[in-house]
């Protein structure tokens, strides 16, 4: 673990994802990396990496994430996060708008492309991709599997270029693996 790594305090990097989520993107992608280095390190208690791992989830837009592989007082810190998280989308979202039609009328081939463009470099695309796809990805109204794809979105735009796809359908899984390939190429 490097020592910035070593000098955040857990109280510090619960209260940079919850900052990062609420749409800071520069900031998500460096807490994507800590939080991931820490959920694989050995050397860290089983209760922190668990912790991390809850916190990519959160940084990718889960807002349910599961935490029963936390101790009490991690929970219970989680919980009121995500409640704070969800009330300041909440207000922040027009009463009218729907976050799906922002790409209404995009292919899966078009949205991926969009994704992939920011992805390798365009910031002002990918710090709007990065808060619409973390808005889907806690939004009840889509199905489980654009939720899926959102979260997923959501990390690759957060700077995990080799997410978990597991969770994604058939259907989303082989075009992000390809669009993943390609953001890869040296």
């Amino acid at each position: 673990m490097s020592e910035e790594e070593q000098g955040l305090s857990l109280g510090q990097l619960v209260v940079e994802v919850e900052h990062a989520a609420l749409g800071n993107l520069t900031q998500g992608t460096h807490l994507a990396r800590i939080t991931e280095r820490i959920s694989k390190d050995a050397q860290i208690s089983d209760d922190v990496r668990a912790l991390a791992k809850v916190l990519r989830q959160i940084l990718a837009g889960e807002r349910d994430p599961e935490l029963s592989a936390l101790p009490a007082a991690f929970a219970k810190i989680i919980q009121e996060m995500i409640q704070d998280l969800l009330e300041d989308e909440q207000s922040r979202k027009p009463q009218d708008a729907n976050p799906a039609q922002d790409e209404e009328g995009l292919t899966l081939d078009e949205f991926l492309g969009m994704v992939e463009s920011a992805a390798k470099g365009d910031m002002r695309l990918g710090a709007q991709l990065f808060s619409l796809t973390q808005q889907m990805s806690g939004d009840a109204a889509l199905e489980a599997g654009l939720r899926s794809l959102a979260q997923v979105l959501s990390l690759i735009l957060a700077g995990d270029h080799d997410p978990d796809l597991s969770s994604l359908s058939a259907q989303f899984r082989e075009p992000v693996r390809q669009m993943l390939e390609r953001i890869n190429k040296p």
